[in-house]
């Protein structure tokens, strides 16, 4: 027998929860974000971000009840799902991840849900039943694939998600025979359609070869010809062939982003080619209504970049048009195509300039772009394409250009931490200034510690060097996080317990952050403290398990910021509404516990000085409050 509404207290019981639970979720993203409101100076802005964890610490809890009570057990069951429990777990899935929106809420929880209600599908053998939950679950796939390759770092999850939804993609289509097409309803044949084209997404990110290269592209054709298929269009009445078309077309057109990054031939870029051509032709016969489905400057991106990479115009000139194309529709708007408009246009532009450099003209040209783009940034968190702004921004910081002296990638980092999390910039504030404290104390007492640190040979370098050593350690902690950037939806679960794969994404912050740090002039130098501030001192314990701090010229920096990112983690009370924030005194004893294992011993041993303890202390307190300051200062 199925679960039933009586059987959970009634259905209310369990509908209500849910859609609660989902409230919860969009609103401790809110508020975790930057909420200025009508906040007028700093003071206020403290008090109001303070005010804002201490919700969401309560919200967390109220969260975590409904998941407890209402979601586990029916998931954690083996029982048939009756039609009426099934439809309120649909009904959850589409409220994580509308397709038709750009909203995303929960992605793990999302296709945790999505597959364990394929797997009662799959069990009742009902045809549209089974569609449904596919269409689902392919989109649950999907978008968990696209927020694994933000990560950029490993190839683990994404093939899991990929696998999963391309075998849920390949039963989907096996409804494309006649035979099968006509056991469905109307809305699923349409979701059958739909799907013989956006399947070949799935094989995004690490599955680059040629000849998926030609499997994406025939796969579009094929989709896109099946509109001209009368028995198909006979069988699925009221779908939007002109939508799919044009869908068809704009995907092929979307192969190339990024530089061409899948590595698609000269060949294979003019069949693309084609594809956009006539994409052209049919959006030309009604702009009006075509406008809806693919707005003109995503057309003209699509037309000028093909174009580039078939052979059609010169480096230069395909910048004029980049550039001509953001200029003329770089807007204050957040939908997801202004989203595109404001940040994907800059990717590509970015992109050109990755094997040579930018001359000043062109350096004036960036400059101008990323002070719009940090503008727009700063005020996009908190509305309904967030997770696109997620995406295209991870395109950024990938393909973002140093100006000496002028704008740099640590100043981009700081500002995107800024807008996404403020207290994870405070946090980052707050290490640097700790780590710069603890540091000034080992070069005055104990410079022979620091032998080897920025290439110094005796106890003399590290004392002549030590402004340069001073601020290498500060601005390492400034960006020591900078990993956290591209896992931010993971970071905004508060609302209940991580789940195995999410304490997996976190734990690719270090690896996350040294790749990116290491990809940029400004910052390269700070990727081993971004890659080893989570390995214990002792190498037992720690993440990534791969990397040997003994081995790197940072060692004893990378040992003072383990320590100064402890200290504030354990007594933030404010950015961290999962802990209650312990004192600094309990911490210290905890540091003197984990001295020789997990801290290093001649770091820990400072404390036991009461001037050094007394001031880190007062950087604790008082240097939070000023961090705080200084993050409202960022975003004004």
């Amino acid at each position: 027998m199925g679960f039933t509404g009586r059987q959970r207290g009634g259905r209310m019981g369990l509908e209500t929860g849910l859609n609660r639970y989902a409230e919860i979720t969009r609103e401790i993203r809110v508020l975790s974000s930057v909420q200025r409101r009508n906040v007028t100076g700093v003071d206020e802005y403290s008090v109001m971000l303070g005010n804002d964890f201490c919700r969401i610490g309560e919200l967390a809890d109220e969260s975590r009840g409904i998941l407890e009570n209402e979601l586990y057990p029916l998931l954690d069951s083996a029982e048939i799902y009756n039609d009426g429990t099934a439809a309120i777990l649909q009904n959850f899935c589409h409220s994580l991840l509308d397709p038709f929106s750009e909203e995303e809420l929960d992605l793990s929880m999302l296709y945790k849900v999505s597959k364990r209600l394929l797997y009662d599908a799959q069990i009742k053998k009902d045809d549209n039943y089974l569609v449904s939950q596919l269409y689902i679950h392919i989109n649950a796939c999907y978008a968990n694939v696209n927020r694994a390759n933000r990560i950029r770092v490993t190839d683990r999850f994404i093939m899991e998600y990929q696998r999963d939804g391309i075998a849920a993609a390949g039963l989907m289509l096996q409804y494309l025979q006649p035979d099968k097409l006509r056991r469905l309803n109307q809305k699923n044949r349409g979701r059958v359609m739909t799907h013989s084209r956006f399947y070949l997404a799935l094989y995004d990110t690490f599955m680059v070869t040629p000849e998926i290269n030609a499997e994406r592209i025939s796969g579009l054709w094929k989709s896109f010809e099946l509109s001209n298929d009368k028995a198909v269009s006979a069988m699925v009445n009221g779908f939007d062939w002109n939508y799919h078309r044009i869908r068809c077309l704009e995907n092929m057109g979307q192969l190339t982003e990024r530089g061409n990054e899948w590595g698609f031939t000269s060949e294979q870029c003019g069949q693309i080619m084609k594809g956009v051509r006539l994409l052209g032709r049919i959006w030309d016969e009604k702009p009006e209504d075509n406008s809806k489905i693919l707005p003109s400057p995503h057309l003209e991106l699509i037309k000028a970049r093909n174009s580039f990479f078939n052979g059609e115009l010169k480096t230069e000139d395909y910048r004029k048009a980049l550039l001509g194309i953001y200029r003329k529709y770089a807007n204050d708007r957040y939908d997801m195509y202004s989203v595109q408009a404001n940040l994907f246009i800059p990717v590509e532009y970015l992109v050109t300039f990755e094997k040579t450099v930018p001359g000043a003209d062109e350096q004036e040209i960036l400059y101008g772009i990323y002070m719009q783009m940090v503008h727009y940034i700063l005020k996009s968190v908190n509305t309904e394409s967030y997770y696109f702004l997620l995406e295209y921004l991870s395109g950024i910081l990938d393909h973002f250009v140093d100006i000496p002296g002028k704008y740099s990638f640590l100043e981009l980092g700081l500002q995107c931490l800024a807008a996404l999390h403020p207290p994870t910039l405070v946090h980052s504030l707050q290490v640097a200034g700790i780590s710069r404290r603890l540091c000034e104390y080992m070069i005055e007492r104990t410079p022979e510690k620091l032998i080897g640190t920025m290439g110094t040979k005796s106890a003399d370098d590290v004392r002549l060097m030590r402004e340069q050593i001073l601020r290498h350690i500060y601005n390492g902690g400034l960006c020591h996080d900078f990993g956290k950037i591209f896992i931010m939806d993971t970071i905004f679960c508060y609302g209940r317990k991580l789940f195995d794969t999410e304490f997996e994404f976190i734990k690719l912050h270090p690896l996350a952050g040294a790749e990116i740090l290491s990809r940029h002039e400004s910052t390269k130098e700070y990727a081993d403290i971004a890659r080893g501030h989570h390995v214990w001192y002792d190498r037992t314990a720690g993440y990534p398990d791969d990397f040997d701090i003994a081995k790197s010229s940072d060692r004893v920096l990378i040992d003072i910021i383990a320590v100064a990112d402890s200290i504030d983690a354990a007594t933030d009370a404010i950015g961290r509404s999962y802990n209650k924030g312990k004192t600094f005194e309990t911490v210290a004893d905890e540091l003197h516990t984990g001295s020789g294992t997990r801290y290093s011993p001649d770091v820990v041993s400072l404390l036991n000085d009461i001037g050094i303890f007394e001031n880190i202390k007062d950087l604790l307190y008082e240097g939070r409050e000023q961090n705080y300051r200084r993050s409202y200062q960022i975003l004004s």
